[in-house]
């Protein structure tokens, strides 16, 4: 997501690196002027921006500052002809050391995480929590937790999605599977009664 000016500065001052979304009307300096993220890239001719052909996106980086914190402000075109038209989305590191295509590689992890948090909200019912007590909703996170395993496993022995697998078992289709999965998935997680 967007960090603030006082996250980010202090995340820099104990020597993290990050990866963020910047968002196009952020103001950044760059060689001693400030000037907004979307207006950095524009005069660039379409063949500065590197292809990579692995990510179908074409990228173009440059040194910045954001809030006082040096880093690297990464440009990204979906297509062609967003190029052409200068539509970027823009990606602020603080590690110097990182290329355009190993920012935009990191910054693609972070949708993984995103999916998984859609998983267990959506599918395995942590969206609400019918209680504030504390003890519930660590009992409740767990158990969801195992499931998601359990699940997940399931999904790669028949290989199919996450979404299917548990359709399937909705449908009473893998019990078999589903009790295999389960005593194979005991051994990392512990088991926690719901006071319900």
């Amino acid at each position: 997501g967007f960090l603030n000016k006082e996250v980010l500065q202090q995340i820099s001052k104990i020597g993290l690196n990050i990866v963020i979304r910047c968002p196009k009307s952020r103001m950044l300096n760059l060689e001693n002027n400030q000037i907004k993220a979307k207006d950095i890239f524009k005069d660039c001719y379409n063949g500065e921006f590197y292809y990579y052909h692995k990510l179908r996106k074409f990228l173009n980086d440059r040194n910045a500052y954001l809030y006082n914190v040096k880093g690297k402000l990464v440009s990204v075109c979906n297509n062609k002809e967003c190029l052409l038209n200068k539509t970027f989305f823009f990606i602020f590191s603080t590690n110097l050391e990182y290329t355009a295509t190993q920012i935009f590689k990191i910054y693609k992890l972070r949708w993984k995480i995103e999916s998984f948090f859609k998983i267990l909200k959506s599918y395995l019912s942590l969206s609400v929590l019918n209680r504030n007590n504390i003890d519930y909703v660590d009992q409740r996170i767990n158990l969801s937790l195992s499931g998601f395993f359990i699940v997940q496993e399931m999904a790669s022995e028949i290989k199919t999605s996450f979404y299917q697998t548990l359709k399937l078992l909705q449908d009473g289709k893998l019990i078999d599977l589903f009790e295999k999965s389960f005593k194979s998935s005991c051994k990392y997680f512990s088991y926690f009664v719901l006071d319900l």
